[in-house]
């Protein structure tokens, strides 16, 4: 059986961003998806559009945001890209302190709070992926060597944005989109 994935984002930005950086990517396909303008919508609609995109054939849903969202039972596999970092974050830092970069300054807060919820003692800052200049200053504030780890806390930080970012700070990194893709690429058996 051939496995076909649907991505779920939480505002049309994030699709439009995950299409571009995703078009060649072997199991994005078929994505065909309303424009969710509000998280708590989302959050609402959430289990009726999961079940949706299985009825219609699909193997597994990766959720496009690093967020936190709830639980469901859809009848196939659900990537969560925030709990994916933080299981993986938990098995690298043995000490768990860590670096978190935002992708904006207004999330700083929560991000703190749901990593400090998974017993991590965190250093934090905010990057978008698109500005050059927060990129390069939250790689500063990272370089801090007491931390076991930095994690790029967007789905919008490729796989060279980690590799760049790690060069700058000199800790490893690790980022939602790349590791989100690593494991799906390992539960569809490529």
């Amino acid at each position: 059986m051939r496995f076909r994935w649907r991505l779920v984002a939480p505002s049309p930005r994030s699709m439009s961003n995950w299409w571009g950086r995703w078009m060649g990517c072997r199991w994005m396909r078929s994505m065909r998806l309303p424009h969710v303008h509000r998280h708590t919508r989302f959050r609402r609609s959430w289990p009726m559009g999961l079940r949706a995109m299985v009825e219609r054939g699909a193997g597994a849903i990766a959720v496009c945001c690093a967020g936190d969202f709830p639980d469901i039972d859809c009848g196939a596999p659900v990537l969560y890209p925030g709990r994916l970092l933080a299981g993986i974050s938990g098995a690298v830092a043995a000490n768990r302190r860590i670096g978190v970069v935002s992708p904006i300054e207004s999330q700083m807060e929560s991000a703190r709070k749901n990593w400090e919820r998974d017993g991590f003692s965190v250093a934090i800052t905010y990057a978008s992926a698109f500005k050059r200049d927060e990129f390069e200053r939250a790689a500063r504030v990272m370089s801090d060597s007491s931390l076991e780890l930095v994690v790029l806390d967007c789905m919008d930080h490729t796989a060279a944005d980690r590799d760049e970012f790690a060069r700058l700070c000199g800790r490893p990194v690790l980022a939602a989109l790349p590791l989100t893709a690593q494991v799906a690429s390992e539960i569809i058996g490529g």
